[in-house]
């Protein structure tokens, strides 16, 4: 399960690229990719689209698995993607690449089992 936060400034290709790092990090291929989770409000986005299906991820379910910091300056864009990718992976998940930035993007890599869904 790829996690992926986006910002408003983040182009179709810089998400791309950083996908390919965070899976390359995890000596593994697209393919492995079974879904991408991002915010609901990134569903259909384009830059999200690149081969997997996405799986929207309700802020009150990423605020539950990954609380808000105090500081908002503490990474709350790390814990959108990790957060993602945790929760979308299902109970027991585990991190296989926690995040990762470029400059306007994060993703994680998060293995398990999605709710509901074969192990």
């Amino acid at each position: 399960m790829l996690g992926l936060g986006l910002s408003s400034k983040a182009t179709r290709q810089e998400v791309r690229e950083l996908v390919d790092t965070v899976i390359a990090l995890a000596a593994v291929g697209l393919d492995a990719v079974s879904l991408v989770a991002t915010r609901m409000r990134f569903v259909d986005d384009d830059r999200a689209r690149f081969g997997p299906s996405i799986l929207g991820v309700d802020d009150r379910a990423l605020l539950a698995r990954c609380p808000a910091p105090q500081r908002p300056r503490d990474g709350i864009a790390a814990r959108v993607a990790e957060g993602c990718a945790l929760t979308g992976a299902g109970p027991g998940a585990e991190l296989l690449v926690g995040t990762t930035r470029s400059a306007h993007a994060t993703a994680a890599l998060a293995i398990g089992s999605p709710e509901g869904g074969p192990t």
